[in-house]
């Protein structure tokens, strides 16, 4: 749950790789997931979120300096 979610439940990736999939003539659900999992920063096997490239693209716009990304908690 998002609500008792740490540091150890979220996949770190490379930001600039990350915004790179955009570009990316990805097909399908799979080359997605293929994409995301290539620009993980380590091997920890977690699966980034497919928001990730929309978060990357928004911190690359000069003066972003953070996504406030929310869900509800019920």
């Amino acid at each position: 749950m998002l609500r008792t979610i740490d540091d150890k439940g979220f996949a770190l990736l490379h930001r600039t790789a990350a915004e790179a999939l955009l570009n990316k003539d990805l097909k399908d659900d799979a080359e997605i997931l293929d994409g995301l999992m290539s620009v993980c920063a380590d091997d920890s096997g977690r699966r980034p979120s497919v928001e990730s490239m929309m978060h990357a693209y928004l911190l690359g716009i000069p003066g972003v300096n953070f996504v406030g990304h929310t869900h509800p908690a019920t």
